[in-house]
C-alpha cells in the first residue's frame, strides 16, 4: 500500500526542534513519506528516515535575536506574515512536485496552514508550548498593555496593517478573505492539533475539545541517571531567541562573583563574550552547553521560561528562577511560581542583588521545590508522547475511511 506522504513546516527554533524531532524520527518509521523544511542549521545529523529539504535564502523566518522584552505581538505577526508572503510561490511549487496528502506544521508556521487550506488537504498542528488561544492570550495582553505607555493610535495603526497583510496572504492563496480572524495567525488551528507539554503547563485546558491532543514533553533524560554536583552549581541561559542580553549577563555575573559555587552562563551565538568584561573564577562563559546534561547536575536552572527549558527542569528536577522575555514565556514563569517549582522574577524588577536573594532562598529551600516538581514530573500519561502523537493521527485518517 502507498504510504501517505505528509510535508512538515517549521520555524527555526532550537525549542521546537528539540521537542518535535523525536516524534518526526517516529513518524517517518510508519506509514508516512515525511519531508521537513527548515533552515540548513536545523539540517539533521545522520541518516534519518525523513527527507530534508532546506527553505530557500529568501527565508524571513529565522526570528532568533530579533525579540526582546519590547516586541509587541503585532510586531512578531509581521515577522511570520512577511515570512509566509516570500514563501507564496515556493511552497505551490513544492506541493506541485511533492503532491502530499496532507501537512504537518509548528504552530507559528502559518504558511503551513495556509498551503493545506489551498490545497484542500488536513493539517496538523504541532504545539512545542502551550495553545495560544485567544481565550487565554487576549485578557493577558491587555493587562501587558495597560501597564505599558502605548499609545491607541499606534495600536490601531499596527492592527490596520496587520489585517491589510494577512488579506495579501489569503489572496495569495487564492482563499476566500471571509471571517479573517487576525488571532489565528498565533494558533493556526489544524484539524487536529498536538500540544507537546504536559497537562498541567496548559492554562484553561478545560476549554479544549476533541481536537485537541495534550500528549506531554518527549522525555530525553532518565531522572535515574541524574547525578547533582556536591558543589551549588547554577546554570544560566536565555534561550535563542532573544536579544539585548548583554546587560542581562553582565547582571548575572555581578550577582554570582561573590558565589560560593560555580556558575555557567550559556550565552548563545550572538552574545560576543569580549562585551562581558573581567569573568570571574567561579564563573563560565560559554556559547554553547549541553543543556540536559547541565540540569542533571545543576541545583537551580535560571531560564527565560520557554516551554522546551521549563520541560527539562522539571525532568531533571531542577527548580527555576524564570525571568521571561516575550508574553508567552511570561505566562509560562507565572504556571510555574504557581505550581511551586520556582520564582518568577519580571525583567522590568530584575537586579543582580535580588536575583542573588533569591537564588539564595531556593537552595535554603530546595527540597520543597524538588517535591513540588516530583509532583507533576511524575505525572503519569499512558505511552510516550510521541507514540500518543503517531496515534492520533492515525485514528484522524481511520475516521475518515469510515
Amino acid at each position: 500500500m502507498k504510504k501517505k506522504k505528509g510535508l512538515f513546516f517549521s520555524l527555526p527554533s532550537h525549542g521546537v526542534n528539540n521537542t518535535l524531532s523525536p516524534f518526526l524520527d517516529l513518524i517517518a518509521l510508519e506509514e508516512y513519506d515525511i519531508i521537513c523544511y527548515n533552515t540548513s542549521e536545523f539540517s539533521p545529523e545522520g541518516h534519518k528516515e525523513y527527507r530534508f529539504i532546506e527553505y530557500p535564502k529568501y527565508f524571513k523566518g529565522n526570528y532568533a535575536n530579533k525579540i526582546d522584552e519590547s516586541t509587541s505581538y503585532f510586531e512578531f505577526g509581521h515577522i511570520l506574515l512577511d515570512t509566509s508572503i516570500d514563501l507564496v510561490d515556493f511552497l505551490i511549487s513544492e506541493s506541485e512536485r511533492e503532491k502530499p496528502d496532507f501537512i504537518l506544521h509548528s504552530h507559528l508556521a502559518v504558511w503551513g496552514k495556509l498551503l493545506a487550506q489551498y490545497l484542500r488537504i488536513p493539517s496538523f498542528t504541532l504545539f512545542s508550548t502551550f495553545v495560544l488561544d485567544k481565550r487565554i492570550m487576549l485578557p493577558f495582553f491587555r493587562e501587558l498593555e495597560s501597564n505599558e505607555k502605548k499609545s491607541l493610535r499606534k495600536n490601531v495603526d499596527d492592527g490596520l496593517r496587520f489585517y491589510l497583510k494577512r488579506l495579501k496572504l489569503y489572496q495569495l492563496f487564492r482563499l476566500k478573505n471571509k471571517n479573517i480572524d487576525i488571532w489565528d495567525i498565533y494558533v493556526n488551528k489544524g484539524d487536529l492539533n498536538v500540544s507537546f507539554i504536559l497537562p498541567c503547563f496548559q492554562p484553561q485546558i478545560e476549554i479544549f475539545g476533541n481536537e485537541y491532543e495534550f500528549v506531554g514533553f518527549p522525555r530525553k533524560l532518565d531522572v535515574a541517571h541524574v547525578s547533582r554536583n556536591k558543589e551549588d552549581l547554577i546554570y544560566i541561559s536565555m534561550g535563542t531567541i532573544t536579544s539585548n542580553t548583554i546587560c542581562f549577563f553582565k547582571d548575572c555575573i555581578t550577582a554570582f562573583k561573590g558565589f560560593h559555587g560555580k556558575c555557567i552562563i550559556s550565552i548563545g551565538r550572538a552574545t560576543d563574550r569580549k562585551k562581558l568584561g573581567m569573568i570571574p573564577e567561579n564563573i563560565q562563559v560559554v556559547q554553547y552547553a549541553n543543556q540536559q546534561e547541565l540540569l542533571s547536575k545543576a541545583k537551580l536552572f535560571i531560564t527565560h521560561g520557554g516551554m522546551a527549558s521549563i520541560h527539562e527542569a522539571v525532568y531533571s528536577q531542577t527548580p527555576m528562577i524564570v525571568i521571561p522575555v516575550i508574553p508567552e514565556q511570561k505566562l509560562n514563569a507565572r504556571t510555574v511560581e504557581d505550581l511551586g517549582m520556582g520564582i518568577h522574577i519580571s525583567l522590568k524588577s530584575f537586579s543582580s542583588k535580588l536575583l542573588l536573594k533569591e537564588t539564595i532562598h531556593i537552595l535554603d529551600h530546595r527540597e520543597h521545590y524538588v517535591k513540588n516538581i516530583k509532583s507533576h514530573s511524575e505525572e503519569t500519561l499512558p505511552k510516550s508522547p510521541q507514540v500518543m502523537a503517531l496515534e492520533a493521527i492515525d485514528g484522524f485518517f481511520a475516521r475518515k475511511k469510515e
